[in-house]
């Protein structure tokens, strides 16, 4: 039961890739979001390029799904370097820290992850 959940929340996060892919990097627009990267930089959706796809992840490092989750996304994280990904958490900064220390984002230059915190940003 466990392999299968994995295995389901890993397909329907690469549906969610492949439907951006197939999209088209300008055919759609994303509302204005905030969030703060672990270097307490915010990044917002006007520093996405308009040219690349859009890979968005919301999740919670607490998560077990999630962090399975992850496990497997950047065991094939090269099929993913012409898109930008951008990971948002709810929770604090440190947890962001850690959670960029688990698993070396800072290593992929396409791969921002954040916190949207508490505070709703436009």
């Amino acid at each position: 039961m466990k392999k299968l959940c994995v295995s389901f929340a890993a397909s329907i996060s690469f549906c969610f890739v492949a439907l951006s892919f197939s999209l088209g990097a300008n055919s759609q627009t994303i509302p204005s979001f905030k969030i703060t990267l672990s270097n307490n930089k915010i990044f917002s959706a006007a520093d996405l390029s308009k040219d690349k796809p859009l890979v968005l992840i919301y999740f919670d490092p607490d998560c077990d799904h999630c962090q399975k989750l992850m496990i497997e996304l950047f065991k094939k994280i090269n099929s993913f370097r012409k898109a930008q990904m951008v990971l948002v958490t709810f929770k604090p900064v440190a947890e962001v820290t850690a959670f960029e220390k688990k698993y070396d984002t800072h290593k992929y230059a396409n791969v921002k992850d954040g916190t949207e915190s508490t505070v709703f940003y436009l």
